[in-house]
């Protein structure tokens, strides 16, 4: 995620939980109650990421180097003489590491557009197409396939909206809390990111994907100043 998590602990609260108290200061009598929601926004894939990972080993970091040299080379030719072609490729490496023996890892990621896939009508066919050219391609080259991971452009819009929306979930609660206590609520002091989670984009083991829509999911602590009435 990364830029898709941020943990920030002030206090444990069970869904619905809402706790207050009344203190003093220059501003007069007021209460604190703070309120967790829950929210979320939904997103259409902009682009599909498939990692290559090759990793090499032998009895010295020489034989080792040698066997995977030319990889990232062969790779990158094998995409200038297919169709569709990457928007990007990324690689990282080699990186070196010594367990058994003497290791050499390389591993480059192939970013591809998602535009011409998921507006037309045979989408779901050209996506799995795509996929198993990939599997095709990385068992050729004797490497390990990660992924696809699905993923938006623009994912701070996502991320904005959804927790907008756990803000005002927290509020009703809250307002409620206020009314019992013969307050108003006229301030939000802080608001928490609890959680922020995306479903459906492939990262997490085990997950379903899906190509017309990505859920991001997230849990706020939300703070909220009240006034006496």
């Amino acid at each position: 995620m990364s830029k898709r998590n941020w943990i920030f602990i002030f206090i444990v609260l069970l869904q619905g939980l809402i706790l207050f108290a009344w203190s003093e200061d220059n501003t007069g009598s007021y209460a604190r109650i703070v309120c967790q929601g829950k929210g979320e926004a939904t997103a259409v894939p902009t682009h599909v990421e498939f990692q290559f990972v090759r990793v090499a080993q032998d009895n010295n970091f020489d034989l080792a180097f040698k066997c995977i040299q030319d990889f990232e080379t062969k790779l990158r030719l094998k995409f200038t003489e297919e169709s569709p072609r990457p928007v990007e490729i990324r690689s990282v490496g080699p990186l070196y590491s010594l367990k058994n023996e003497p290791q050499i890892e390389v591993n480059v990621t192939a970013i591809f557009s998602l535009a011409g896939i998921v507006s037309v009508e045979n989408g779901a066919i050209l996506f799995a197409k795509l996929w198993d050219k990939m599997r095709s391609l990385a068992n050729e080259l004797s490497a390990d396939l990660k992924g696809p991971y699905l993923r938006v452009q623009n994912e701070e819009a996502a991320i904005r909206s959804a927790i907008n929306s756990a803000v005002e979930n927290a509020y009703s609660p809250a307002d409620a809390a206020a009314g019992a206590l013969r307050g108003g609520i006229y301030a939000i002091e802080k608001i928490e990111i609890n959680k922020i989670e995306w479903e459906n984009d492939g990262r997490k083991e085990g997950d379903t994907i899906s190509i017309t829509e990505l859920h991001c999911k997230t849990t706020v602590t939300v703070t909220y100043l009240v006034s006496q009435m």
